[in-house]
């Protein structure tokens, strides 16, 4: 009877079903490692218009965006300055997400599947706007320009946020004696610009300012605060369904900003923010300002702000949408988690981007492992699982039932017990 038992239980277990189910309860097991998650900002932490004469920040229902002057030296642009910038009023959306995304982490844990935000039109100014969804360029503009025929048919475009001047974003009340930009803080100085649209650099890591690409002029982050004009991809572009080039947009029309994280920097600049528990957006366009008196009046944009809520009818604040999955990755020291300690990991401790920002202990942990590559460690034992690529739940499925299809589809082994 024993021997009858024993051979039965050895064929349940070597069995296709068995090993069937032996895969499924591995990959379930795998998933419960790494499961997506979707965080939704309804209203951001802090907004402001960033325009030199905005005289009530922080208080504002509306903000709009526009360009500079764009006056010739001949057949080029003059260059723009860091009081007078080309891209003269943006707006910045930050959020803390903080409390949705668990923060702290390096920055590979971060795999980030989609980003989204949305913003409302309120109107425009002096007229109606129009719809375009080709990214400006310093030959275009100059060509307009020249030619002085500047399209009202404008994308509206967004980048990441710098900040200058040694700012840091604050989410509470601002205080003027220090370097915590808040939004009731006056967005230039007697300087200045304090925060500036950015792209990704020539190296991972490096960004540049965006705030006279189009002309050249002053820049926050080139060598001499001088560049040249260049093209600068932006990292979206508002869409709404339905309309297209030159079209008339309606008031309270929304506007979606889908991230493109293939673009230079940008994934890693989405990283670095949620380790920080900080994510900041810049929405410019580059819409030709006009005021009353000034002869011909051209429309511009003008977005609701959260501050609108409950005082202008129709109003909505902005929001963010982020698809994300936290992955335990890395070993002490290497927190790009890119399987090696090496210098760009010391950049990132000195930006709050570790396990405990800016602690001895993960600068100990660097000197330490400085110069190895190292695949098991004591401390990185107990997180190997995390570094399998796991798949989504949707994919899992497919594979378990590929599995189960490609046992079915076999012959039963024939013959009775012995």
């Amino acid at each position: 009877m024993m021997d009858f038992r024993w051979r039965l239980e050895y064929r349940f277990w070597s069995s296709p079903a068995a090993t069937v189910g032996r895969v499924f309860l591995l990959l379930i097991s795998l998933v419960s490692l790494a499961r997506a998650s979707t965080a939704v900002l309804h209203m951001p932490d802090f907004d402001l218009w960033s325009y030199r004469f905005n005289t009530d920040p922080g208080l504002r229902g509306t903000g709009p965006t526009f360009r500079g002057e764009f006056a010739l030296d001949g057949n080029q642009f003059l260059p723009e300055t860091a009081l007078d910038p080309a891209r003269r009023a943006a707006n910045i959306f930050a959020f803390d997400t903080s409390e949705i995304v668990p923060p702290g982490l390096s920055v590979n844990s971060y795999q980030i599947e989609s980003v989204s935000l949305t913003l409302k039109l309120r109107n425009g100014s002096f007229g109606t706007i129009q719809y375009s969804e080709t990214p400006e360029s310093p030959s275009t503009a100059l060509a307009e320009t020249i030619g002085g025929s500047w399209s009202q048919a404008r994308p509206i475009e967004l980048f990441g946020v710098g900040l200058a001047q040694g700012y840091s974003f604050d989410f509470g009340q601002n205080d003027t004696e220090d370097l915590l930009f808040a939004e009731g803080d006056a967005p230039y100085t007697d300087i200045g610009y304090i925060a500036y649209p950015l792209a990704g650099g020539d190296e991972p890591g490096q960004y540049v300012d965006l705030s006279n690409n189009i002309t050249g002029g002053y820049s926050a982050t080139a060598m001499g605060n001088t560049t040249a004009p260049f093209v600068a991809a932006p990292w979206a572009i508002g869409k709404v369904p339905g309309l297209s080039y030159a079209d008339p947009v309606p008031n309270n029309t929304i506007f979606t900003f889908e991230i493109n994280l293939d673009g230079v920097g940008v994934e890693l600049y989405l990283q670095e923010s949620l380790a920080n528990g900080k994510l900041a957006f810049a929405v410019t366009s580059l819409h030709a300002a006009s005021q009353p008196g000034s002869g011909s009046l051209a429309a511009y944009p003008q977005w609701f702000m959260k501050e609108a809520v409950g005082q202008i009818g129709g109003a909505e604040p902005a929001t963010l949408e982020i698809d994300y999955t936290i992955v335990e990755l890395g070993s002490p020291g290497d927190f790009d988690a890119d399987d090696d300690v090496d210098g760009r990991d010391y950049l990132l401790w000195q930006r709050g981007v570790s396990q405990s920002a800016l602690s001895a202990e993960d600068l100990a942990d660097w000197q330490q492992f400085y110069g190895s590559s190292p695949t098991v460690s004591a401390r990185e034992s107990s997180t190997l699982a995390g570094n399998i690529s796991i798949p989504e739940p949707n994919s899992l499925m497919l594979v378990v039932c590929g599995i189960i299809i490609n046992f079915a589809q076999r012959k039963p082994v024939m013959g009775g017990l012995r």
